[in-house]
C-alpha cells in the first residue's frame, strides 16, 4: 500500500465508507432571497434523527459557491451542532461561480480554508480549465494544492452541463493515486456508459478508494455496479427509504433491494427532471410538503421557478411511496 503523509489518510476508504449515506443538503431561502436559518436548524435536527452517516454541505445542492462566507459559516455550524462529532461533515469546495482561469485556485483555496473543521472536502471540478490547452496538468495541480491543507479529498466527477469535466484516465489515475484522496463521487446524470467506466476503473486500479454515487436517477443500479456509498441531493428527502435500499443491497436482500430501488426511482423521476437546475427548488418544495420546512422558505434563488404541475407530481409521488411502504 501507499505510505500516507499524515494521520488523516491512514484509512482504507472503500471499507470505511461502505454502506454510507450522506445527504447533500439544501439551504432554505425565503422569497426575498434571504436564508431562513431557523428553518434550516429545525430541518437539521430532523435529518440528524435519521440513519445517515453525516451530511454534505456547500455542495451543488447547497449552492455553496453562491453563498457568502458568513452564510456558509452559519450553514456548516448548524449542521455540525445537529449531527454531533460522531458523524462526518463533507464540505463542497470549488471556485467562485464567476471564476476565471487565474482566480479558480485562489477562490477554491479560500473556500476550503473556511471548511477547516470538516472531515472531507468534496472538490468541485475547475470548470475554467475545461478548454485550456494544458487542462490535464492544471486539473492535477489544482487538486494537489487543495490537498496541502491536510483534509482528505473526494473527487467530484460531474456532468458538463452542471459545470463538470470528463477527466481522462490519466487524470483519474494521477488524482486517485494521491494519498490525500479518499475517493470519488460520480454524478454523470444520464451517461450510464461513463458512470460504468469510471466506477470500474476505480474499483480495478484504486481499490482502497471509496466510490460514492451521486447518480440520483441511477441510484440502485449504481450500487449494483459497485458503489460503496451515496452522496446526493436526493438523500435530503426520504432518507429512510434510501437507507433501506442501501442496507438491503449490502445485506443481499434482493427482493427488498428491488422494491426500494423502484420506489427511489419514482422519487428521483419527479425531482431530477428538465430543467435540471430546478431540482433544488423541487427538493425544497418536497421538504415543505413533508412539513419539514415552511412553505415560504422553499425557494432557490438561483434556479428556475417550480410549476404547479411539478408540485402536484411531487406530492402525488410522495403520497404513493408512503402508501406503498405501508402495504
Amino acid at each position: 500500500g501507499r505510505c500516507p503523509r499524515n494521520r488523516k489518510t491512514m484509512t482504507v476508504w472503500s471499507e470505511n465508507l461502505e454502506g454510507s449515506l450522506f445527504p447533500a443538503v439544501p439551504v432554505p431561502f425565503k422569497q426575498d432571497g434571504t436564508p431562513d436559518f431557523s428553518a434550516q436548524k429545525e430541518y437539521a435536527a430532523w435529518l440528524a434523527s435519521q440513519e445517515i452517516d453525516g451530511v454534505a454541505v456547500w455542495a451543488h445542492t447547497g449552492r455553496g459557491r453562491h453563498l457568502d462566507p458568513e452564510t456558509r459559516a452559519v450553514v456548516i455550524e448548524t449542521w455540525r451542532d445537529a449531527i454531533g462529532s460522531g458523524r462526518k461533515i463533507i464540505a463542497g469546495v470549488g471556485p467562485a461561480a464567476d471564476a476565471d482561469t487565474e482566480s479558480t485556485l485562489p477562490s477554491t483555496l479560500s473556500m476550503a480554508e473556511e471548511a477547516e473543521d470538516s472531515d472531507l472536502l468534496l472538490v468541485f471540478p475547475p470548470t475554467a480549465f475545461r478548454e485550456a490547452e494544458n487542462r490535464d496538468d492544471l486539473i492535477i495541480e489544482y487538486h494537489r494544492e487543495i490537498a496541502r491543507l491536510g483534509i482528505p479529498l473526494l473527487l467530484f466527477y460531474l456532468y458538463p452541463e452542471a459545470g463538470g469535466i470528463s477527466y481522462s484516465e490519466k487524470v483519474l489515475d494521477e488524482l486517485l493515486g494521491m494519498p490525500e484522496v479518499a475517493g470519488i463521487k460520480i454524478a454523470t446524470l444520464d451517461s450510464a456508459c461513463e458512470m460504468q467506466d469510471v466506477i470500474t476503473h476505480t474499483l480495478v486500479h484504486h481499490r482502497s478508494k471509496a466510490v460514492l454515487t451521486g447518480e440520483d436517477r441511477l441510484y440502485g443500479y449504481s450500487f449494483y455496479r459497485g458503489c460503496h456509498g451515496a452522496l446526493m441531493g436526493l438523500g435530503s428527502i426520504l432518507p429512510d427509504l434510501q437507507r433501506e435500499l442501501i442496507d438491503s443491497w449490502f445485506l443481499r436482500e434482493t427482493r427488498e433491494y428491488l422494491r426500494m430501488s423502484r420506489l427511489v426511482d419514482h422519487l428521483a423521476e419527479v425531482i431530477f427532471i428538465e430543467p435540471m437546475e430546478g431540482y433544488i427548488g423541487r427538493l425544497l418544495f418536497a421538504l415543505s410538503y413533508k412539513g419539514l420546512i415552511p412553505e415560504d422558505s422553499a425557494f432557490d434563488p438561483w434556479g428556475p421557478p417550480i410549476s404547479e404541475i411539478e408540485k402536484e407530481f411531487i406530492k402525488a409521488t410522495i403520497d404513493r411511496i408512503e402508501e406503498s411502504r405501508n402495504e
